[in-house]
């Protein structure tokens, strides 16, 4: 645990307010009114080195423009109720005041004790997580108002870890590199509009039945097994041209296309530069295909993707043209071998 004698730095810039060591409300308030510091244009506060325990009792709620907290280093644990509302008795009636009412985001930090209770009661839409903080079930459902999820580097989500009650209404989720999404996640996620993976992630058999999803990325070195399979409605698919597909089909060329929204697919090199993009403007045009300098071999227009087949009501489906343009990059780098 942080040594609670050790000198305290408090910093405020660009809205950022970083504490450095263990302090109390009416300390931080009077270094802040000594610093001649606006409490309504404090936007982020970063905590460190500071027990756990003592989290609430900063007075954060006084903050009352505050959208992100941050845990930082030397903090062992974060405690239930941290930005619960405040809730009030008068004549037997209860109201609630609800603090941190602007806190939109909080980044948990390299901390492993989070109580299962850490964030309930607040308003908090999107947690940012790490590999350290261990059991992301218990943790994303203290949270019961989260719409976003943020995995930093080399996060891995065990078999069945997220698939209940606590993803159900997630709007996107972010990954970066080196995570690994083990089978029979995320899938049912009825509200998920966006997913984007960094490099060398590793999806297997997981976000499967997600109907609302309009933006996959995923990033260079990546695997795909069995995932992003049945119904959606994508509007953006960004692969980068070394993915591995393995065993089961990805994808499934079950896109369907229902409006007349343009769609595009972007195939990208290994620094996420455009190789080359297919679009198709309506329901009814065929796909036209740009060619980018950086794409080694250009394509012919007997290579551009036909229109929809339609399925058994009459909607068109999307053509499989995500599998499509990986396989025409190999061949196009094979033919000039």
């Amino acid at each position: 645990m942080a040594n609670k004698h050790r000198k305290k730095n408090i910093s405020f810039e660009n809205g950022v307010l970083e504490i450095d060591g263990f302090v109390i409300a009416e300390s931080l308030w009077a270094k802040l009114e000594e610093m001649d510091v606006d409490f309504t244009k404090i936007k982020e506060v970063i905590l460190k080195n500071m027990g756990g325990k003592n989290i609430p009792h900063l007075g954060l709620a006084a903050f009352t423009k505050l959208e992100k907290v941050t845990f930082g280093e030397g903090i062992d644990s974060i405690p239930r109720l941290v930005f619960a509302s405040e809730f009030v008795y008068e004549e037997g009636v209860e109201h609630s005041k609800a603090n941190f009412k602007n806190l939109i985001e909080v980044d948990c930090g390299h901390i492993e004790k989070i109580s299962e209770m850490a964030f309930w009661g607040s308003f908090v839409r999107k947690l940012v997580l790490h590999p350290e903080n261990k059991n992301f079930r218990k943790v994303i459902r203290s949270c019961p108002s989260v719409m976003h999820l943020k995995f930093e580097d080399g996060c891995v989500i065990l078999p069945k870890e997220l698939t209940g009650s606590e993803v159900k209404y997630m709007s996107s989720v972010e990954f970066g590199d080196d995570c690994v999404i083990s089978k029979d996640n995320f899938n049912q996620v009825t509200q998920l509009k966006m997913v984007k993976f960094g490099k060398n992630c590793e999806i297997r058999d997981s976000f499967c039945k997600c109907p609302k999803l309009r933006i996959i990325e995923i990033g260079s070195g990546s695997v795909v097994r069995a995932s992003f399979t049945d119904e959606f409605k994508v509007d953006i698919i960004k692969l980068a041209e070394d993915i591995k597909f393995e065993g089961n089909e990805s994808f499934g060329g079950k896109a369907l296309v229902d409006s007349d929204r343009a769609r595009e697919v972007l195939v990208t090199n290994a620094k996420g530069r455009v190789l080359y993009s297919m679009t198709q403007k309506t329901i009814k045009s065929k796909y036209s295909l740009r060619v980018w300098e950086d794409f080694p071999v250009p394509l012919q227009k007997k290579d551009v993707v036909k229109d929809s087949s339609r399925d058994s009501t009459g909607k068109p489906i999307y053509v499989d043209v995500i599998r499509y343009a990986i396989d025409r990059a190999k061949c196009a780098e094979k033919s000039t071998k």
